[in-house]
Order: C-alpha cells, then structure tokens, then sequence
C-alpha cells in the first residue's frame, strides 16, 4: 500500500503586537487661588461704577453651560460658595460689586466674586478686563517691537517715500518743511502711529499720487 504523502506544515512567523498610540492628554488649567485685580476698559476711571451683581429683566446675568446645554442664572452673594442661583441653598445675601476709579481689588478670600468676574460675568471682556501683568507686557512688548520696525523704516527710507507719506499725513503743509523737519516729523509719525505707517509705506499707490500731486 502506497504511502500518502505528508504535507508540510508551513510555518508563519508570529506576528508583532502594535499597541494604540497614547495620545497625552494636556492638563486642565487649574484655578489659582490668589488676590484679583479688575480693571475698567478704555480707561474710564469714574469715581465710582457699579455693575450688575443679580439676574434681572433689566439686566440679564445669566451664563450658557456647554455641558448641559442650559442657561444658569447667577449672582454674587457673599454667604454662598457658588454663583449659580440653583446650587445656592438657604437664605442669600446678596453683594454689590463696584469699582472705585475704575479698579476694583479682590481679595482671595472672596473666590465666589472671583469666579464670577473672571469666568461668568457676561460684562467681562466688554466693560471691564481682570489685569494679568504677563498679558500685558506681553501687549507691551509687541507694541514697542512695532515701533522699532516703523522706526528704523522711517530713518532708512529715501526722501520722496518720505515726502509722500508725509504728504497724506499733513496734507500740502509738507511742501515747506525742509528735509530735516520732514525726517523729524516722519520719525515721530512712525513712532506714533507704527502700524499705518507701515501700511502707507508697503503701499504703491502712495509715491505715486505724490509724483501726480507735485506735477500738477
């Protein structure tokens, strides 16, 4: 009897386990307990200025959570914990929230009116601003690297560009101002106002309707 002939086994080599990339997730920012300053916008400073601290038809506070898909009611009362009118239990005694000179300092221990100026209050960002420092040097700092490059544009630039942005910054006063007085007030213009000085001088338009002004 013939023998069957035996297949052979082909062996395949084991194949590597790819585990799913992790993707880290970036912490939350936490909240810093820490004393609060907050600052009127376009430098009003009255004496004082007194801002809605309770939901009324009047004035309507009152804060859209994306989570529940709700509009939640608020209000600053100073036996409470929470802003949130539906998380406040027992009697609330309300507070008044005022700025003396357009500033208006608050205190760590006051987290409720903390919370409310800086997360909720629906004036934030309009009326008034919580003053950073790192903000705002940071604002600082783009300003004055603004001013450098208009500047050191201005003192590099030939004389006919600088006569024509001068001529749409003074108008025909620029035709009797000598060479210096004209560099001068350019220097200046740049400084005060870098960032449409910039603009006048990447514009083509500019040398040529001065070159059309001068031939008429």
């Amino acid at each position: 009897m013939a023998k069957q002939a035996t297949a052979k086994k082909t062996e395949v080599a084991p194949q590597a386990i790819v585990e799913p990339i992790k993707v880290a997730t970036p912490p939350k920012p936490t909240w810093e307990i820490k004393d609060r300053t907050y600052i009127l916008a376009r430098g009003m400073s009255p004496l004082t200025m007194t801002i809605p601290s309770k939901h009324t038809l009047k004035h309507s506070l009152l804060y859209f959570d994306e989570a529940s898909g709700e509009q939640k009611e608020i209000r600053y009362a100073t036996n409470q914990a929470s802003v949130f009118v539906e998380e406040q239990k027992g009697e609330a005694t309300l507070g008044h929230i005022v700025f003396k000179d357009g500033i208006l300092t608050v205190p760590k221990q006051k987290q409720s009116l903390q919370k409310l100026l800086s997360l909720y209050h629906p004036l934030r960002g309009k009326l008034y601003n919580e003053f950073k420092p790192v903000q705002v040097a940071a604002e600082e700092f783009d300003i004055l690297s603004l001013q450098v490059d208009a500047m050191t544009a201005a003192r590099e630039m030939d004389i006919d560009m600088a006569e024509a942005i001068m001529r749409v910054e003074v108008g025909s006063k620029v035709d009797k101002m000598s060479s210096k007085e004209l560099r001068r007030d350019l220097l200046l213009f740049s400084r005060s106002q870098p960032e449409l000085f910039l603009e006048l001088a990447s514009d083509d338009n500019v040398p040529l309707r001065n070159f059309a002004i001068k031939a008429v």
